[in-house]
């Protein structure tokens, strides 16, 4: 054989590959996605759910407050369930909620998060959130394309507090698992 031909086989070769290794071999599913007030007199509404459409898992929020809210805080803590039910915790960290809303596209992880869930939202790009209004996150898809290819086969725990000054406002939790 020549070298062209050689050459051929090996772009073929390589975008077989390629493609295989792009192809995620597991799934994610939502076990859990809830949300509830600590500060019921802020919110005329609150509510969160999951659902899984056509293969993907998708997440929405909804809720209203009785008073605009000026500026926010969220406290994450990320934690792996493992085998034996313990928890292994893996992030703990204090969030700024008006500047997340305002530089979060600035970092890649959390601003391609940030970017789709604005796509699928009404949310503001910054503080305040107004009272009387409705705000929705409708539909959020988790995609693959933002997750390590090597992740586990654990269930995850993710559980947010949000507060104003200091005061606990609401929480929210989301159990999910990569199922290969």
């Amino acid at each position: 054989m020549n070298n062209q031909t050689w050459l051929w086989q090996l772009v073929v070769i390589a975008l077989l590959a390629a493609s295989q290794a792009k192809q995620r071999p597991f799934t994610i599913q939502i076990k859990n996605f809830t949300c509830w007030p600590t500060e019921p007199s802020l919110f005329t509404d609150l509510s969160c759910s999951s659902s899984k459409k056509r293969g993907a898992a998708t997440m929405s929020a909804r809720f209203s407050l009785s008073q605009a809210l000026e500026q926010f805080s969220l406290m994450v803590d990320f934690d792996i369930i493992k085998k034996d039910n313990s928890k292994m915790n893996i992030q703990h960290t204090k969030i700024d909620g008006c500047q997340y809303l305002t530089s979060a596209c600035k970092h890649k992880f959390q601003g391609g998060i940030f970017e789709t869930v604005l796509k699928v939202s009404n949310l503001p790009r910054g503080c305040p959130f107004q009272a009387n209004k409705v705000y929705e996150v409708r539909n959020y898809t988790i995609t693959l394309e933002r997750i390590p290819m090597a992740l586990p086969s654990l269930t995850y725990h993710v559980k947010i507090k949000f507060f104003r000054l200091k005061q606990t406002i609401g929480d929210a939790l989301l159990v999910a698992s990569a199922m290969y």
